[in-house]
């Protein structure tokens, strides 16, 4: 039970080296958690149960919630912006194995998306992304089943 909670309260090994990245990209930042908190497959599967009970609902939530295997999730209030105020849209070399699938700066807010490059064998997708606004950062990890979520993705002639 004690594991059971201590995954509760923590990050993912993934999540937690992106916010050590971002915190080293912008040392001069204050950084406090405001919520950080990992989700395995029990606690997941918990879920899906449950909404098993919800019968009003939308056939791609359940689909998309079945595609995913883990989440990882941080919430970091900034209460003083470094030189760079900004998510750093590439991650340092350390970062090996890992691409960047997406940036997106709009005004002073910016989400970075990145993918683990699958070994051979690999069944689930690792993502990790960054948003931040100028007061908070988010950071998320997860795995995800892409089987789920290209059932997701509609059918193009």
């Amino acid at each position: 039970m004690a594991a059971a909670i201590l995954s509760v309260v923590t990050l993912s090994r993934d999540a937690a080296r992106l916010r050590s990245d971002l915190r080293a990209a912008n040392p001069d930042a204050e950084w406090s958690t405001r919520i950080q908190g990992d989700v395995g497959p029990v606690l997941l599967g918990a879920l899906r149960l449950g909404l098993g009970f919800h019968h009003e609902l939308e056939p791609e939530v359940r689909q998309a919630v079945a595609a995913v295997r883990r989440a990882s999730v941080g919430v970091y209030r900034l209460s003083k912006e470094g030189p760079g105020d900004a998510v750093p849209l590439v991650l340092p070399e350390a970062r090996a194995g890992w691409t960047r699938l997406a940036a997106v700066r709009h005004n002073r807010e910016r989400v970075v998306i990145y993918v683990r490059d699958p070994g051979p064998g690999t069944d689930v997708l690792r993502v990790a992304l960054a948003v931040q606004t100028p007061d908070e950062l988010v950071v998320v990890a997860g795995e995800l089943a892409p089987e789920h979520l290209l059932s997701l993705v509609p059918a193009r002639s």
